[in-house]
């Protein structure tokens, strides 16, 4: 069954699983201001062993013009959180690459929606999303209500409400037709820019990367997306409000006093021996913290052992570039 039923906590530490081979790394540093581009160029691909360099491009005006201009306390904290993630990344790959060693695939992406800045261990890498697509359907109901100038009904907001709060399969396949199953949901994605994913007629087999999963979350807070701020406000209220048994995942990097919103899948994949699929995807925020944050994975053999590699990945990433 696909993302229904409570989670369980954290469990004994992953057996071993699929093995072989460096994970591909890259990393993108963009300063706020920039371009929303970044995401298309960060990632790697899936196989190699390159290490991809840190960069940091300054935003702005023109270097003639901006010279004359001081810095702001907004730029330089987000010029200073770059320098943090730029300084902590080859740790954290040589962190999560050991950690790959004994542990099923996986696969991780970091925004920092202040800085700009954005981190990804094999993030172009494609996993089947299981439940946490269903952010996805629910962003095409809410551009689909845009599109025709009306709120959601009453039907559709108990829908939306049992898929994301609940994970409940039934009130997703009656939202995934609505939007128009996979066709629906491909229209959608090309507005949010959501490149490297496939949605599928099953829903949950929608193949996606984890860069593109952190990317949606970030619409979700993002002015200059196609979603109007009400419908990030619901889909963000949502989310925060997910059931306390599938609290699990990414918000394991989270600390006393920042809010979480999240979405989790999981799934015993029958053509993987019925190994698990575990994904977690959210945003963390707080005083001096907004991160969007995806971690995607397969080839556990238990549910527990997978939330557990995924919250361990969750927590290295914040360890290593101090978001």
């Amino acid at each position: 069954m696909v993302g229904s039923g409570a989670g369980r906590r954290r469990g004994a530490s992953c057996p071993g699983g699929l093995r072989g081979g460096a994970a591909v790394v890259a990393l993108l540093l963009v300063l706020a201001g920039c371009s929303d581009g970044g995401d298309a160029a960060a990632g790697g691909g899936t196989g190699g062993g390159a290490t991809g360099a840190a960069s940091a491009r300054p935003a702005g005006p023109s270097p003639s013009s901006s010279a004359a201009r001081p810095k702001t306390s907004s730029s330089t904290d987000s010029a200073a959180a770059a320098a943090r993630w730029r300084k902590g990344s080859p740790a954290l790959t040589a962190a999560l690459a050991e950690l790959a060693e004994d542990r099923p695939d996986f696969a991780v992406a970091v925004r920092d929606n202040r800085s700009g800045a954005v981190y990804s261990y094999r993030g172009r890498t494609r996993f089947e999303t299981a439940s946490v697509v269903k952010v996805d359907v629910l962003a095409a109901l809410l551009l689909q209500a845009q599109n025709q100038d009306r709120p959601l009904t009453s039907a559709e907001r108990g829908l939306a409400r049992r898929m994301i709060t609940a994970s409940d399969n039934a009130a997703t396949s009656a939202l995934y037709r609505k939007v128009g199953r996979s066709a629906g949901l491909r229209r959608a994605n090309e507005r949010l820019g959501l490149t490297h994913t496939t949605p599928a007629s099953s829903w949950g087999l929608t193949r996606t990367t984890a860069l593109d999963q952190a990317r949606l979350v970030s619409e979700l807070r993002d002015g200059r997306g196609p979603l109007s701020p009400a419908s990030r406000t619901y889909a963000t209220g949502l989310m925060r409000a997910v059931v306390p048994g599938q609290r699990w995942g990414v918000s394991a990097a989270a600390r006393s006093g920042e809010k979480v919103a999240l979405k989790n899948g999981w799934l015993p994949r029958s053509t993987e021996g019925h190994r698990w699929i575990v994904n977690s995807v959210g945003r963390v925020t707080g005083k001096e913290v907004d991160v969007s944050i995806a971690v995607l994975s397969h080839g556990h053999r238990s549910q527990a052992s997978g939330i557990a590699t995924v919250e361990e990945v969750a927590e290295l990433t914040r360890t290593h570039l101090r978001w």
